[in-house]
């Protein structure tokens, strides 16, 4: 086996269709009338106007033309009508090259043609998937710049034709050398290098017979397992990396998923952490490394994303992972490389790659991973790390302070997600903003000194030096006891719920609070933090009836109904097919219906949690002095039963305007934490017009729960997020653009922003 391996590989968009299945992804085209928050409004933008702007090519004259169509995958859709004397309706020229930014489906596409504006999925079976109603072929062309051609030589151009797959094949000899040679004709450049690849098993049956016959008339076959490793790949964070080959035991991958409201499982979610520190590097006999013994010169390769990984110099993992995870948030910011390669696991043990040292390039369209010198790695790791600021904790404010007091300038007092939530009672419009309060920094450190615990991180600071990772992991653990034993300040505690009085009224005693961390050292222009901090609920109801017996009082008896139903089918779900990560759902399921939630132990977990041993890790990483970072909270009502959770990203540049992307998921399923890691999410991207917040274009690709009809945000809700999203785009003033946006679709239905902060640019 050679011990250099090479994956190269054209990742697979997550708005792309499998030929076969064209189209069936819930693609939905439509124009979004839109307010721009100042009562102007701004009408939807004609399709048809656009195409002289890049809705399509007719010819690709180079490669060049390839990435200028499709610059994020380098998969191209095409049209090929099948007569061009007449040329059907539409459809005027040999070859029709879809532009990918705008056109992720051929349907999408075609309903931009003159005469195919209404056109239904029926009606596009009919004119190019059903053999005796087909005008036009339409198929897909693909890069593979590392896969053996069978005429000698090294690259393929591969393409495919849809179909609806059945026992026949749905063409011909005849059909498959004319497509072939009007790609030729069209895109000259790649002649030498196209093949063709059948994707049902009725054409792979009939091109396996006659093998010598299509190659003696210039059509060459590969099937799709030959293209190569990496079909189905994904590139979440493109870049370059070096490291040593660690494949996480799969048994680890989720132990360590924290149950942010379990308070007997603090210390088995809190304490297996990275500490950052090589001289611990464990391995098990089978050669799999524990989570915990993971560190910033590792790349990890995975069956699928720990959520809980501290800092390392790459992840690539076998299934599928959520793009918007804080996990891929916290490696973005880094520029750390993160993809999903099929098989991974087994290629890396296959080719004796465990434990060297590699080189990794991932890309859009390739994944390479190669042996490396320890020279190259070192010049690369002294280069490649960060150093943020950390702003200076104000540390004279005392006052629990409601969200609309708030602005940019308290972040020193109360931390930045306090000081975004204050932006946003004056950015968006009542119901659309979460109401709340914040804790400030000198509440903590005031119980930080009280507690001895201040006292013992300066001694950790003193010794850090020396001591041995156990010894590290055993200092954190004893400052985090000693912030979560002492009791609160009853002070505090009586104007967190004079605070709650006044936002909830008599509700206060009865609904979930939710505590969230609002440090100086999370949601940076530079530096996130996303996921190293805890959240808590807590109830007053709970603290008043004194029986420690669960539920919670605020628990309503519809949420337990929707609970019950939901550890049902999660017991169900492992009882068929067991898993860590469904064992771990439904644990945390299983908590959220019995144990009662108390107002000053949520208050002491989020602020433990500065002190994690992974939030410990990656200030050292990031060279962030401990005694500078403080803990503010931001607390606000718990969004019980929400219909949808979402993560939006807003302000990236984008083809036709000011780009949006939404991604999200329902049934009680978390977007940046997602329980089921191999979930697919929905994605809905659009852009707004430069002159006006309307978003000119929205497209679905609808994947959630495996029912691709199942559309969480209908036209309505569409046009509410956009007018809400347009009011941020006008009336907030971030360090810069883009931003991550967090929000619930409610129980009632409103569109709820939960937070926002700055997405950090990778370095």
């Amino acid at each position: 086996m050679p011990r250099q391996l090479t994956l190269a590989l054209v990742l697979v968009a997550a708005c792309a269709e499998r030929p076969g299945n064209e189209d069936r992804d819930g693609i939905d085209d439509t124009s979004v009338t839109d307010t721009d928050g100042a009562g102007s409004v701004c009408g939807p933008v004609d399709a048809e106007a656009s195409l002289d702007e890049g809705g399509f090519l007719n010819t690709l004259a180079s490669s060049d033309d390839l990435s200028l169509l499709s610059p994020e995958t380098g998969e191209v859709k095409f049209l090929l009508p099948v007569a061009l004397d007449p040329a059907p309706a539409g459809l005027d020229a040999p070859c029709f090259f879809q532009d990918m930014t705008r056109f992720s489906f051929h349907l999408d596409f075609l309903r931009t043609r003159p005469g195919w504006e209404d056109l239904t999925w029926d009606g596009y079976v009919d004119l190019s998937l059903d053999p005796s109603t087909r005008v036009a072929l339409s198929g897909e062309l693909s890069v593979w710049p590392f896969t053996p051609h069978p005429r000698g030589g090294q690259g393929v151009v591969a393409f495919t034709l849809a179909s609806e797959a059945g026992p026949l094949s749905a063409f011909t000899l005849d059909d498959l050398v004319g497509a072939a040679a009007r790609l030729r004709q069209c895109a000259p450049w790649l002649a030498n290098a196209l093949v063709f690849v059948p994707t049902d098993a009725a054409t792979a049956s009939l091109v396996a017979l006659v093998p010598q016959t299509l190659s003696d008339r210039g059509v060459d076959v590969l099937s799709l397992d030959a293209l190569g490793v990496g079909l189905g790949s994904r590139a979440y964070v493109s870049g370059e990396t070096y490291g040593y080959v660690r494949v996480l035991a799969e048994d680890d991958d989720d132990d360590d998923h924290e149950d942010e409201d379990d308070e007997e499982d603090d210390d088995r979610h809190d304490d297996a952490r990275a500490s950052g520190d090589r001289g611990r590097r464990g391995a098990t006999a089978s050669g799999t490394t524990a989570l915990d013994d993971l560190g910033p010169d590792d790349v990890v390769i995975a069956s699928h994303a720990p959520p809980e990984l501290s800092i390392v110099a790459g992840l690539l993992t076998d299934a599928v992972q959520s793009a918007h995870s804080h996990l891929n948030l916290r490696l973005a910011e880094k520029g750390t490389p993160s993809a999903t390669v099929p098989d991974i696991v087994d290629t890396v043990r296959d080719a004796g790659l465990v434990g060297t040292l590699v080189h990794v390039v991932v890309t859009d369209h390739r994944v390479a991973v190669e042996p490396a010198t320890l020279e190259d790695a070192r010049t690369f790791w002294d280069q490649h790390r960060p150093r943020p600021d950390v702003p200076v904790a104000d540390l004279t404010r005392r006052d629990v302070a409601p969200f609309d007091t708030l602005g940019r300038d308290d972040a020193g007092a109360y931390g930045s997600k306090a000081a975004w939530l204050g932006e946003l009672q004056r950015a968006v419009d009542a119901p659309h903003r979460a109401e709340g309060f914040a804790i400030p920094f000198a509440r903590y450190q005031e119980h930080f000194e009280a507690s001895g615990a201040a006292a013992r991180a300066r001694q950790l600071a003193r010794d850090a030096a020396t001591l041995t990772p156990e010894a590290l992991a055993d200092a954190l653990d004893d400052i985090r006891d000693r912030i979560r034993d002492y009791p609160l300040d009853p002070e505090l505690v009586a104007e967190i719920r004079a605070a709650a009085t006044d936002l909830l009224g008599d509700a206060a005693a009865t609904t979930r609070l939710r505590f969230r961390s609002s440090s100086n050292a999370e949601d940076l222009p530079t530096w996130s933090a996303a996921g190293l901090y805890r959240s808590a609920s807590g109830c007053f109801g709970d603290d008043d009836d004194d029986d420690g017996d669960g539920p919670s009082r605020c628990r309503s008896d519809a949420e337990l109904d929707v609970l019950d139903t939901r550890l049902d089918a999660a017991e169900a779900a492992y009882a068929q097919a067991p898993s860590v990560w469904l064992d771990d759902w439904i644990d945390e399921l299983r908590s959220d219906r019995d144990e009662e939630r108390y107002v000053a132990v949520a208050v002491r977990k989020v602020w433990a949690s500065l002190w994690g041993d992974r939030a410990y890790a990656e200030r050292r990483y990031y060279g962030v002095d401990d005694a500078d970072v403080k803990m503010g909270i931001a607390v606000n009502p718990s969004f019980a039963l929400e219909q949808v959770d979402a993560v939006v990203e807003m302000g990236f540049d984008a083809p036709h305007g000011w780009g949006v992307r939404v991604v999200s998921l329902a049934d009680g399923y978390s977007v940046v934490s997602p329980e089921d890691p191999t979930i697919d999410p929905e994605v809905i991207t659009f852009a707004y017009d430069v002159d006006c917040p309307t978003p000119w274009s929205v497209r679905v690709q609808s994947r959630y729960a495996g029912d691709p009809d199942a559309r969480l945000w209908s036209d309505d809700d569409l046009g509410d997020l956009a007018t809400i999203l347009g009011q941020l785009r006008t009336r907030l003033e971030p360090d810069h653009w883009p931003v991550e946006i967090e929000l619930k679709r409610t129980v009632d239905g409103e569109l709820v922003i939960k937070q926002v902060r700055s997405v950090p640019a990778s370095p």
